[in-house]
């Protein structure tokens, strides 16, 4: 499932192909804009490392809950709330598209840009 939403996420930053892109690109090449990315970088690395450090395994009386049981629940019990939050994105992903393909409206043709 996680999977269907990263494609999910793929196909949406691929039709939202608008010209901003173009015009941040110089922009993110310069050295200043790239500090606070390294700080968050940062921050994540040494979270990173808290969590590997902290690892502690089961304890043989408690038992771990596998993916098959989260989707047999997800698809059983949970239906409803999956299949809203499946037309949710999806109506998500066609908002994006319509707003992401439309042209520049003009409201006078004098004012028309070529």
């Amino acid at each position: 499932m996680q999977a269907a939403i990263m494609v999910l996420f793929i196909f949406v930053t691929m039709m939202l192909n608008t010209d901003l892109r173009e015009k941040l690109k110089k922009k993110w090449l310069k050295p200043g804009m790239w500090i606070v990315p390294s700080i968050l970088a940062v921050v994540l690395l040494v979270n990173l490392i808290f969590a590997v450090k902290n690892i502690h395994p089961i304890p043989p009386d408690k038992e771990a809950i596998l993916p098959k049981q989260v989707g047999i629940s997800l698809f059983s019990t949970y239906l409803l709330g999956v299949e809203i939050a499946a037309i949710l994105l999806m109506a998500g992903v066609i908002g994006a598209y319509h707003l992401g393909s439309q042209k520049k409206k003009v409201k006078h043709r004098f004012l028309e840009i070529k």
